[in-house]
């Protein structure tokens, strides 16, 4: 945006409140248009992924929010204040937002809910301040207490076969590591360029935000499909991305109120609370692949990549498409419910087209500042060229539905390959 300033009067700049333009907010708002899109709305309330653990290695969180105070685990590995208490403040607001995505609640059941309020949340502090070393002794801390997903929300200048080791041994170890792909319009950033992370691109939905805003200038009307969702000009590119997620202009939790943010960093948490809504309520996960190994994040992987809705710009841009729970009403279940191994019926899954090709990565050994994978108005448009149309056919409008087709195990552990 370039506004008009002037230097010989007082320029004003007039804030708008987000109940001027999202009625009833935030009292009597309960899901975000990105959680709506995913098909949140659409699943009981009692799914709420109790017994998933969480880390979310980001900015640390605001735990004196009304919707994050049930998260009381976390560390701070920035040596800038007390392991013990300082996660718990989030100067950027960075991590705050990510949490309550994933996990906001409110027992009122009228205000913002995350996908996995029941989940146990740790908070995982590297930034600002942190280094490398940081993220790395983070993933040893989701070893150590056996957390199941891990957002990681920050970006590296270069790959590090440092942090590349502990992203093998953490995906080796059953944890599912997923990662925003980048805002800079350019290639897949690192650590998401990474064969052992998950990587998310954004995208947005017209209307969702006034047209005075930044979010407006991220609009390229080439990448609009049919159904309003766009592919935003920020959004990095390149064949490591998995699947596309809501990320512009989505309302969360901040210090103090709430705040609508894009980046790829907001689109990754979608996706980290619909994993671990599978991992905490989805029969494959309480029975077959139960056990925590690598298996076990390829399945999970794999699963999220059949849950798309496949849009036509492109697998570079959008990976398999945007994962929604749309058809899973009748799958998921309370734990307590949950089928036991060996009581599902075989079934031929879809083909599965997961992973990224093994290569070597090359880059310095070394200590680089972390930098939150914060959005940047100043982004390079995506590559020209694309075929952009309407949204392709919904795969849950086809018959039988599938929250009536049992999942392959065979299908869901084919090995991770990139399409060419």
């Amino acid at each position: 945006m370039q506004p008009e300033l002037s230097e010989a009067d007082i320029n004003v700049v007039r804030l708008r409140a987000l109940s001027e333009t999202i009625t009833g907010f935030p009292e009597q708002v309960r899901y975000g248009w990105g959680q709506i899109q995913m098909g949140l709305h659409r699943i009981p309330e009692t799914l709420t992924g109790k017994g998933v653990k969480i880390a979310l290695i980001d900015s640390g969180v605001d735990t004196s929010h009304p919707l994050l105070r049930h998260i009381r685990l976390g560390v701070d590995y920035t040596n800038s204040g007390t392991p013990q208490s300082s996660w718990a403040q989030d100067v950027l607001g960075h991590g705050s937002h990510r949490a309550g995505i994933i996990a906001a609640r409110d027992d009122s059941g009228r205000m913002l809910r995350g996908f996995t309020p029941e989940a146990e949340i740790h908070i995982i502090k590297v930034v600002p301040g942190g280094r490398l070393s940081s993220v790395i002794e983070a993933l040893d801390y989701c070893l150590e207490r056996e957390v199941d997903i891990v957002n990681l929300g920050v970006r590296t200048p270069w790959p590090s076969p440092a942090l590349e080791q502990k992203l093998e041994d953490a995906a080796m170890q059953g944890l599912a590591c997923i990662v925003g792909a980048g805002d800079s319009g350019g290639p897949v950033e690192y650590p998401a360029s990474s064969p052992h992370a998950f990587a998310v691109a954004a995208v947005g939905r017209l209307n969702e935000y006034p047209d005075t805003t930044w979010d407006a200038t991220t609009v390229w009307p080439a990448m609009v499909a049919a159904d309003g969702i766009f592919l935003p000009s920020f959004s990095c590119h390149g064949p490591q991305v998995a699947v596309c997620a809501p990320g512009v202009a989505v309302v969360s939790t901040v210090p103090g109120g709430f705040q609508p943010q894009s980046g790829t960093a907001v689109a990754a948490p979608h996706v980290t609370g619909l994993a671990a809504l599978l991992l905490g309520h989805h029969a494959v996960f309480q029975g077959p692949l139960r056990e925590r190994n690598q298996q076990r994040v390829v399945g999970l992987f794999n699963m999220i990549r059949l849950m798309c809705v496949p849009y036509a710009f492109g697998a570079p841009l959008a990976g398999a498409g945007l994962p929604r729970l749309h058809g899973l009403e009748q799958v998921l279940r309370e734990n307590k419910e949950a089928a036991s191994p060996g009581n599902g019926q075989a079934a031929v899954a879809r083909p599965v087209i997961l992973g990224s090709p093994i290569g070597q990565l090359a880059g310095p050994l070394g200590t680089p500042t972390l930098a939150p994978t914060f959005f940047s108005p100043l982004v390079a448009m995506a590559p020209t060229g694309a075929v952009i149309g309407q949204a392709l056919i919904d795969p849950f409008s086809m018959s039988p539905p599938l929250a009536a087709q049992p999942w392959s195990l065979q299908a869901l552990l084919e090995p991770m390959r990139w399409p060419h």
